[in-house]
């Protein structure tokens, strides 16, 4: 079954692909403007796409990241300052959590099986990592390097736990923000048709 979603998932990645580059191509052909003009904008189009689908790989498990991989951040909400003052950051897009030290350095992060789903995190004083997922019914635990503990059923009561946490900007530079962000990432997705279909309008005005 997994298998089957791994693939829908790369095919749809791919229709959207596709369809982002057939209509930059078509744009290409009817614009009389030079093609350098239409680059900008197309490029933007399809990097949009291509970061809009990234982050589902790893929350499907059909990419596995080392430990040592920092995913672009962004901002993220629910984040948990552990006891030794690490902060420990879920990044839901991409079903990772990562670590940093309270200067922002990263540390490390690791991938939680939460079926593509929502999830929170809470730190113990012991240093352990708990992992509350919604979709999956799971409460993980996870020590301080990210190697799994237990895994239990997620319970009523853990549930009063989701609410917790802050909404923060993680350092991340400003190139990779649209990795962090679906929201971003469809911006730039419009922001590269829209411009492309001004161009060729205004191509065919002339």
């Amino acid at each position: 079954m997994k298998l089957v979603l791994d693939l829908l998932l790369m095919l749809i990645a791919g229709v959207w692909f596709f369809m982002a580059a057939r209509r930059v191509n078509r744009a290409l052909e009817e614009t009389a403007w030079p093609k350098l003009l239409l680059a900008l904008p197309g490029a933007m189009a399809l990097l949009g796409v291509a970061c809009l689908f990234a982050p589902s790989f790893p929350a499907e498990g059909v990419v596995h990241l080392p430990n040592s991989y920092e995913w672009p951040a962004g901002y993220v909400t629910h984040v948990i300052t552990a006891a030794d003052g690490n902060y420990v950051v879920p990044l839901v897009d991409a079903g990772r959590v990562q670590i940093y030290d309270p200067h922002w350095r990263f540390l490390r992060g690791w991938n939680v099986n939460a079926l593509g789903g929502g999830f929170k995190v809470a730190a113990s004083p012991a240093g352990a990592v708990e992992v509350f997922a919604a979709k999956a019914r799971r409460h993980y635990i996870f020590d301080e390097n990210g190697d799994l503990i237990s895994s239990v059923p997620l319970l009523e009561s853990d549930e009063l736990l989701l609410d917790q946490g802050h909404a923060l900007i993680v350092p991340t530079p400003i190139w990779l923000w649209p990795l962090s962000s679906p929201a971003i990432s469809l911006a730039l997705i419009g922001l590269g048709l829209l411009s492309l279909e001004v161009l060729k309008r205004l191509s065919a005005r002339h």
